[in-house]
């Protein structure tokens, strides 16, 4: 009989079978596994794995991806209640595992958690102002399909966290744009969250598209975005175009976790404007996000301009039979696969240029690499 393990644990909480969960812990007591083997898992991961569930294809991504956990979930966190495991630093630090509810405005799960002993009993000068500052930004951004209305401010809208009615703005805003109220907001502020900063800009961040050669290999750039890890552009330009999670930021090979990401781009596309949440930070003491809006004609048409450059140059140079792969997938090369990659990519943006339908997304492929020693 195999050993149960922590992953067969967040496998089954990730379906949301609750039945798995039972047989899992049956098998458990018949192994006779002591504590000190860590088979259960955290509960920092077991709320991970219970919000990436996957979603409904058959309902929009905008509204799949605010569905908050359902009652399984809450059957799941009691069955495995006895046993999970919080660790010392999620004892101390309590970001481990608010950062989702919190990011998905989950008001159960909030209320929930804050009857569990860690926050119960926390520290009230423990440091929570980024965390709620996410929180308001990630409303403001990924939520609220309008700022129009908002106080404005130079060269876009703002927010005065200083004054004592930005929650009663952002409520009104809600209604105005028939969304639902930032009532998790409301809950933090109750339980001492205070944002840090003075106040919370909201603009459009025009592109900064870059076209940069070596030895005719081509690579698009957008100084707004880190690239201490690759930037695959086709996933930039799909982000820009539909709502959905994207692998904008990767290793070369395509597979993101090679450059330690673990979190996908989320994209909201709002009429003309494509808003991005990008995961800067893995740091589960520390997540750390930042926010983009970018105008969809605008981005779309310089990155036309950069992309035909690219096509030109591979068409009249010529391809080079050297290169065996199109390997990085952050560059442009002249190989058939490379320039394959810009006229797909071409296509997309002429699609959304004529005013056609956008085509539902494939998941990308990993590049496998080989390197002979």
């Amino acid at each position: 009989m195999d050993k149960v393990s922590v992953y067969d644990f967040l496998s089954s909480i990730g379906e949301h079978n609750v039945e798995a969960v039972k047989k899992l812990l049956r098998k458990v007591k018949r192994q006779h596994i002591p504590l000190s083997d860590r088979i259960y898992p955290k509960l920092g991961s077991i709320l991970n794995a219970l919000y990436d569930h996957d979603r409904d294809e058959d309902v929009p991504f905008e509204q799949g991806y605010w569905q908050i956990v359902p009652d399984c979930g809450y059957e799941i966190l009691e069955l495995l209640r006895p046993y999970y495991d919080f660790g010392e630093d999620e004892k101390l630090v309590q970001k481990h595992f608010l950062y989702q509810q919190i990011m998905h405005g989950d008001m159960r799960m909030l209320e929930y958690l804050w009857e569990l002993d860690p926050l119960k009993h926390r520290h009230f000068q423990q440091p929570y102002g980024n965390l709620m500052r996410y929180a308001i930004l990630d409303y403001c951004y990924m939520r609220l399909p309008s700022w129009e209305g908002l106080p404005e401010s130079e060269g876009g809208y703002t927010l005065d966290l200083n004054s004592d009615h930005w929650l009663e703005t952002l409520y009104r805003q809600a209604e105005r744009c028939c969304i639902a109220p930032p009532e998790h907001l409301d809950f933090l502020m109750k339980h001492d969250f205070t944002p840090y900063g003075e106040k919370v800009s909201l603009e459009l961040d025009h592109p900064l598209l870059k076209l940069e050669t070596s030895q005719r290999i081509w690579t698009i750039t957008d100084s707004r975005i880190d690239h201490r890890q690759g930037v695959d552009f086709e996933e930039v330009i799909k982000s820009v175009l539909r709502s959905g999670e994207y692998e904008s930021l990767t290793c070369v090979c395509g597979n993101p976790w090679c450059a330690g990401v673990f979190q996908p781009v989320l994209s909201m596309r709002f009429g003309d404007v494509a808003r991005w949440r990008i995961t800067q930070s893995e740091d589960d003491n520390d997540p750390k996000v930042y926010y983009l809006a970018v105008p969809v004609r605008e981005y779309i048409s310089e990155a036309e301009i950069l992309l035909e450059k690219i096509e030109h140059g591979i068409l009249t140079d010529g391809m080079n039979d050297k290169i065996d792969i199109d390997m990085p997938v952050a560059d442009f090369t002249p190989t058939p696969m490379g320039l394959k990659k810009v006229q797909n990519i071409r296509s997309l943006i002429q699609l959304e240029l004529t005013d056609q339908k956008i085509p539902d997304f494939k998941k990308r492929q990993t590049v496998f690499i080989t390197i002979n020693a």
